[in-house]
């Protein structure tokens, strides 16, 4: 193509918000933990969005990220497991694992080992 892809992050709000995060050097971990305000309730209070958020009688319209907290999804730029629109499942992305061939196979997680 005619143009850097790395700037258009495939329509993927995680990827922006990364990128977003670095240009603005927002590295705290505070920060970093309350980051996805920016693409969510942020994003909706400027757009003007009265009927945002999970509440009765709102629309269901969510993104469901396989991750333990806004900084892992972060952390590893996780992939939307289910898109819900209106309250009904219109796209859903099966977990992925990722496995070592070395000597022996090994399962990797990037999670931290609490041991």
């Amino acid at each position: 193509p005619d143009r850097d892809e790395m700037y258009f992050t495939r329509g993927r709000m995680l990827q922006v918000l990364h990128m977003g995060l670095h240009v603005t050097q927002m590295m705290g971990y505070d920060q970093l933990c309350n980051s996805l305000d920016l693409i969510t309730s942020n994003s909706a209070r400027t757009l003007g969005l009265k009927d945002y958020g999970i509440q009765v009688g709102h629309p269901a319209n969510l993104l469901i990220l396989p991750a333990e907290s806004g900084f892992d999804a972060l952390r590893k730029q996780v992939r939307a497991r289910y898109s819900i629109r209106n309250g009904r499942i219109v796209a859903e992305t099966p977990p992925t694992c990722t496995t070592l061939h070395l000597d022996t196979l090994e399962t990797i997680t990037f999670t931290r080992n609490a041991s």
